[in-house]
């Protein structure tokens, strides 16, 4: 009978300590820094719970479906955005540490360091990288979903990669792939090639179950071509929209790619400027994983632990590279916020030393120095997350965002009875859902006209059915060409300033006719 390794129940304590504060300070960034994009997917989710899927936009942006299914969940729970963001943030982040377990565990290593090596990988990636890139406190709706989905697949073909074949679970990995795939094509070259890739090298060597594989390939192949025709569908079936983008590359020749690789090339150069800190911590992962594993294989070549092992570096290794390169090449890469599509090539080499160091622990029982390394690392990690993080830490609040900005519209509505508005994408959705007098807000675009973009059909009109269009007070000017609507509509009857939000107020009637008169006969579809 195996003996119960009771070290395991502190590791548990502080994997379950270290998940609770990293979404404590996401959670305050998010509060902090709430806008649109932050706010879509709860939207969008609540839409879809009351049946407003016929009029959804659906974005090219976010890997959505699946955050989408659990928000819903949760919504069941409570409304409160706050509270909502925590809790995804709980489940992402106890996810993560599960998958993390789960692929050391195919190592065939014990639990103990299993959980040893999860934990090493949670601090790694939550307390390092969010000094250098906020985007890790941003993960709501953003592309770390597809993280622990990889993840998930990988520990998937990893465990039955042997074993024949069961439907239900072919089924479930092919709903999964296509639920994903839609969101965004950049999925199909950072997951699906690089373990396409493993697969077919398991294949020619005869490492693998040829039908297992051969399925998953099919399944690759199928949700590939399915995911192209899902804007048909969606239209012609619920009325809605999907903005998925077939065309995998936007280079139109030398001279084009010549540039991107050098405005790309100037982006990394800035960003590492930025953020040394960070970058330098992601050089000591990968050169202290390539040292490491050298050595590993070299000793324990053969040994079926070290296979697996290869084959998880491998796969990262394989979708960083994929990653990079197709962002670059489809034009994503424009700015310093779009470094978002390079998720993974942040968050897989902290995952990649954790699995390092814990194989090296069991293979070498006796390497106190590396027990050494691992405190210093931990208490260096909590150290610099501390320091980090201590300003959002201390302010925590589980009460429904209420910034000055939405308090002082609000008041507004109060004044003079407002019932709609219009603004552009970055003020409509913060209004729509944070407003305590239930302020509805159209978006416009630079054109000064209605736009439904990742928005919902249901915020253009007051009847969808008969396309009956919304009555209209005033427009929120920030971020608008406000030569454009003086020249259409004309000048505002007065102007309120908010924090961050300039308000033209068309009240008396003749200013109002002209308003509606100029966006009435827009039509969204």
């Amino acid at each position: 009978m195996q003996k119960t390794d009771y070290r395991i129940f502190p590791i548990f304590f502080l994997i379950i300590l270290i998940a609770l504060v990293s979404a404590l300070a996401a959670n305050q960034f998010f509060i902090e820094n709430i806008n649109s994009d932050f706010l879509y997917g709860y939207e969008t989710a609540t839409n879809l719970i009351h049946h407003h899927l016929q009029g959804q936009n659906f974005p090219i942006a976010p890997y959505y479906f699946p955050d989408l299914l659990l928000v819903m969940l949760l919504n069941t729970l409570t409304s409160n955005i706050t509270l909502l963001n925590y809790l995804y943030s709980i489940i992402f982040l106890f996810g993560f540490t599960l998958l993390v377990y789960n692929l050391i565990r195919s190592m065939q290593l014990t639990p103990y360091l299993a959980s040893l090596g999860a934990m090493t990988a949670l601090i790694t990636f939550f307390f390092i990288i969010p000094p250098g890139m906020p985007l890790i406190r941003e993960w709501p709706f953003s592309h770390l979903s597809v993280l622990l989905f990889s993840l998930y697949l990988l520990n998937d073909y990893i465990r039955h990669r042997t074993r024949d074949p069961k439907v239900p679970a072919i089924l479930i990995n092919g709903i999964l792939i296509y639920a994903i795939l839609i969101s965004d094509n950049l999925l199909f070259v950072q997951l699906l090639v690089p373990l396409s890739v493993l697969i077919l090298f398991d294949l020619l060597f005869q490492k693998s179950n040829k039908k297992f594989a051969l399925s998953l390939l099919a399944i690759f192949f199928v949700t590939a071509l399915l995911s192209a025709k899902t804007p048909a569908i969606m239209t012609k079936l619920f009325g809605s929209s999907v903005s998925y983008n077939v065309s995998l590359f936007r280079i139109k020749n030398l001279a084009h790619l010549n540039t991107v690789f050098a405005h790309t090339g100037q982006l990394f150069v800035d960003n590492i400027r930025a953020n040394p800190l960070f970058y330098a911590m992601i050089l000591l992962y990968n050169t202290a994983t390539l040292i490491l594993f050298a050595l590993l294989y070299i000793k324990n070549k053969g040994f079926k632990g070290i296979e697996n092992l290869t084959r998880i570096l491998g796969f990262f290794v394989l979708a960083e590279c994929c990653n990079l390169i197709l962002a670059t090449l489809v034009g994503k890469i424009t700015e310093t916020a779009h470094f978002r599509y390079l998720d993974i090539l942040y968050i897989y080499p902290g995952i990649s030393l954790a699995l390092v160091i814990t194989f090296l622990l069991q293979k070498n029982r006796d390497a106190r120095y590396l027990y050494s390394a691992l405190t210093l690392l931990f208490i260096t990690c909590t150290l610099i997350f501390v320091y980090q993080n201590s300003t959002l830490l201390a302010s925590v609040t589980f009460k429904p965002p209420y910034n000055n900005t939405i308090q002082c519209l609000d008041n507004l509505q109060k004044k003079y009875a407002l019932e709609q508005g219009l603004a552009d994408y970055w003020h409509v959705r913060p209004v729509r859902m944070l407003s305590k007098n239930h302020l509805q807000i159209s978006q416009i675009n630079n054109k000064l006209s209605l736009e439904n973009f990742i928005d919902n059909r249901i915020y253009f009109y007051s009847d969808i059915k008969n396309k009956t269009p919304l009555t209209y007070q005033f427009i929120i000017a920030d971020n608008l060409p406000t030569d454009l609507i003086l020249k259409n509509i004309g000048r505002p009857d007065s102007i309120a300033m908010c924090p961050g939000a300039e308000v033209w107020l068309y009240l008396k009637k003749d200013s109002a006719a002209k308003l509606n008169q100029y966006f009435s006969p827009q039509l969204i579809e």
